[in-house]
């Protein structure tokens, strides 16, 4: 069975991700970990195949990510609630 994750970039940008192997190790860091370039200052969402992130293993990398989550996750937003509240002068 494979998963789809939606991805959101900086940039406002929200896609998703299918396919991707039930198995897949997927991690979320800096482009370059421990450098103190700006290149290095963006986060990046790599995917690897199998539970171990060996170099031959990587299906894919997406920079400049904010986020993401797995699809098969349901998300339940509480709906916003207005209050009025009315004062008479007496």
């Amino acid at each position: 069975m494979s998963r789809t994750i939606e991805v959101l970039t900086s940039g406002g940008e929200v896609f998703e991700v299918g396919n991707i192997p039930s198995d897949a190790k997927i991690t979320f860091g800096a482009v370059n970990p421990g450098s103190k370039s700006s290149y290095g200052s963006s986060q990046t969402l790599r995917i690897y195949r199998g539970a171990r992130a060996d170099n031959g293993s990587q299906l894919a990398v997406f920079q400049d990510v904010v986020s993401f989550r797995d699809k098969s996750l349901t998300l339940n937003k509480p709906e916003k609630k207005l209050w009025i509240e009315e004062h008479k002068e007496q």
